[in-house]
């Protein structure tokens, strides 16, 4: 069964189109366990949704998992994975976060 997917990011650390850019990029950097325990049922090809935080609070852009999940080289623990992701499109508009929590 095909998982749909949501990544947060905080855009003047790294944003949609930062990924866009470089194509496609590991998603680390995530330390919630049960975030990590989402993150290790990724699977290629499932579709992620792609969130921007801080000020702007809306999903822009969609990507997709383009790679497992897989131990983190720079962390001594296999508890920690990550996974890659491609960039796909940017959405017409962004879906806010009050436009979600309206429906």
């Amino acid at each position: 069964m095909r998982q749909y997917w949501l990544v947060k990011t905080e855009p003047k650390s790294y944003s949609f189109a930062d990924l866009e850019k470089e194509g496609e990029t590991e998603w680390d950097g995530v330390t919630n366990n049960l975030a990590l325990k989402h993150l290790r049922t990724m699977r290629t090809g499932d579709p992620v949704l792609v969130y921007h935080s801080g000020r702007e609070r809306a999903i822009v852009g969609l990507a997709e998992v383009s790679k497992d999940p897989y131990p983190d080289s720079q962390k001594n623990d296999p508890r920690w994975v990550l996974v890659d992701i491609r960039a796909k499109k940017w959405l017409p508009r962004p879906v806010t976060l009050a436009a979600i929590k309206a429906r």
